[in-house]
């Protein structure tokens, strides 16, 4: 004669074994790895194409390029304008920089008696959109601003007052690496 199992039986007898096969189940699942180190992380970011970088700093200098351009609109004679950029991927530094030339309209160098240069140049950080560095290529009359500086060293945000030629070859040691 056949007995049958109530419900409540039939769970009494099962649940025990359903318990066993899951936790032997779950001893059998690789264990969660740690975080990659700062190492690793920097070879999977060289992994990408450099030219797949040079691309993606192109199209963010354009970016950067056409806002400068909207702060700076040429109609005005006391502000200057963009007048041409450079971008440049440093795999050395891995950053994008921008490189953006910067020029007074004839009526602004003749309001100010050229105390002010005809241009400069700025260096800026693409990805952060952060000024790096400027740099006047045609100084003003004596006396006049020169716009040539460098990061600080103390490692701040601000920007040291330097020598022109100094605040050139930063640049260039950017946009050559």
């Amino acid at each position: 004669m056949k007995r049958r199992m109530s419900r409540a039986q039939m769970v009494k007898a099962v649940l025990p074994v359903a318990l066993v096969l899951t936790l032997i189940a779950a001893c059998d699942r690789p264990v969660a790895s740690n975080p990659p180190s700062a190492a690793e992380q920097t070879t999977k970011r060289e992994e990408i194409d450099p030219w797949d970088r040079s691309r993606q700093c192109a199209d963010l200098a354009d970016r950067l390029a056409t806002r400068l351009r909207r702060d700076y609109p040429q109609q005005s004679s006391d502000v200057p304008h963009v007048e041409d950029w450079n971008s440049h991927y440093n795999r050395k530094e891995a950053r994008c920089f921008v490189e953006v030339a910067f020029a007074y309209s004839l009526a602004a160098m003749r309001e100010n008696r050229g105390l002010i240069p005809s241009g400069y140049s700025e260096l800026w950080d693409a990805v952060e959109t952060l000024q790096i560095a400027e740099y006047t290529s045609v100084p003003p009359k004596d006396g006049a601003r020169l716009y040539c500086r460098v990061p600080d060293p103390g490692g701040d945000r601000s920007m040291d007052l330097v020598d022109c030629a100094a605040a050139m070859k930063f640049i260039r040691e950017r946009m050559t690496n």
